[in-house]
């Protein structure tokens, strides 16, 4: 049964079962094959991980600006760009990937449960990060998150999907500002 995770997966182009990316991505007029993000390696470093995002872009002009660009989002990871990335927090770990990302200069950012074995506060500082990617990059951002009352204050529409079908959309600030209309699209009231 589809999730909430289903649309992003079909959007990276995962849903035939196979290692290969089935679809891709379409943007206004525009469209890109789907590519399969890689682990980081537990062993490379941040700073290794942010130079070789840059290196295989396809369009570097296009990038973000590098890792300087990145850091200006997560100045976290400034002191910690040496230390091997499976020793980074969680927390850190998020910021990286998103930075890796980020440095592919993309139109549409696909997070899925950026909460995901963070704290609150960790996730608490990193969702208004989210919003000043978008604001400032002009990329969509497609944000997969059970933490339906974070994701709302940063986002601009929303949709809840409750098992695979969509229950609810709007503006997120109208569905913030409606605890009832959550509550009866998620208990099916």
């Amino acid at each position: 049964m589809p999730g909430r995770s289903t649309p992003e997966e079909l959007a990276a182009g995962h849903l035939d079962g196979s290692d290969e990316p089935a679809g891709g991505v379409e943007v206004g007029d525009r469209s890109a094959p789907a590519q399969n993000a890689r682990p980081t390696p537990v062993s490379t470093t941040a700073r290794t991980e942010a130079s070789s995002a840059t290196r295989s872009s396809s369009d570097n002009s296009a990038s973000m600006g590098g890792t300087v660009t990145v850091l200006g989002f997560f100045p976290a990871l400034a002191k910690r760009l040496d230390l091997a990335a499976g020793m980074l927090s969680g927390g850190e770990q998020q910021m990286l990937a998103i930075g890796r990302a980020l440095m592919q200069g993309p139109k549409v950012l696909l997070i899925d449960e950026l909460s995901m074995g963070l704290a609150p506060v960790i996730v608490q500082g990193l969702l208004p990060i989210v919003r000043q990617v978008a604001d400032e990059t002009g990329a969509a951002v497609i944000l997969v998150e059970q933490h339906v009352h974070l994701a709302l204050g940063i986002a601009e529409h929303a949709v809840v999907m409750v098992h695979g079908g969509i229950a609810l959309r709007g503006p997120a600030k109208e569905l913030l500002a409606a605890p009832s209309r959550l509550e009866q699209a998620y208990l099916g009231g």
